[in-house]
């Protein structure tokens, strides 16, 4: 499913993805940066310790997936700068992380401002309840995929790296795919 533009000139985020460190928020979107070609999709990275100042003339100029800890995001709702009323997509990573540091509470807030309707992807490496009660409020039949007997094994994994110039990335990855008959696989 695509990130439509919205009609009329607004550019809110119409995705949301919650990191629980400004490393991670930072990762996040040079990833998403990377994979975007010429979408023109506006990616805002949002985190304290950064001036908020900066932070509201992105979201001034518009943001189509807004990237974030839960503190700053919060921060900015309340100063009415993070419209998430068109959210199409949210996503929770790290999610128990998030939780021991305290943020359920920021997490609820921001998840209540969104449509119901969104599709919502949370990962976790532990399911505690608390996890496990916000997949109950926020997400519709969410079904959770874990890995069998609790270890991750590598028996049928085939790990191969490819040393390639950054702006040959996305040319090398297509190709990759175009040749392998039966990939499947996590790229990072």
């Amino acid at each position: 499913e695509k990130l439509e533009e919205l009609p009329g000139k607004s550019r809110s985020p119409r995705a949301l993805i919650l990191a629980p460190t400004r490393e991670l928020s930072m990762q996040i979107a040079a990833e998403l940066a990377s994979l975007r070609g010429g979408s023109g999709l506006r990616i805002g990275v949002f985190y304290g310790g950064q001036p908020i100042g900066i932070q509201l003339k992105e979201l001034s100029a518009g943001v189509d997936i807004a990237i974030g800890t839960p503190g700053r995001l919060i921060d900015l709702m309340e100063r009415n700068r993070l419209p998430l009323e068109h959210i199409r997509f949210a996503v929770l990573d790290e999610a128990d992380e998030m939780l021991d540091m305290g943020f359920i509470e920021d997490i609820e807030n921001i998840l209540s401002s969104t449509p119901a309707e969104k599709r919502m992807l949370m990962f976790s490496a532990t399911m505690p309840h608390s996890v496990l009660s916000i997949a109950a409020r926020f997400m519709r039949d969410y079904e959770i995929v874990r890995s069998e007997g609790g270890e991750l094994t590598h028996d049928r994994t085939e790990q191969v790296w490819y040393d390639v110039r950054r702006e040959d990335k996305l040319e090398a990855l297509s190709r990759i795919i175009d040749l392998e008959e039966s990939l499947y696989g996590i790229v990072f």
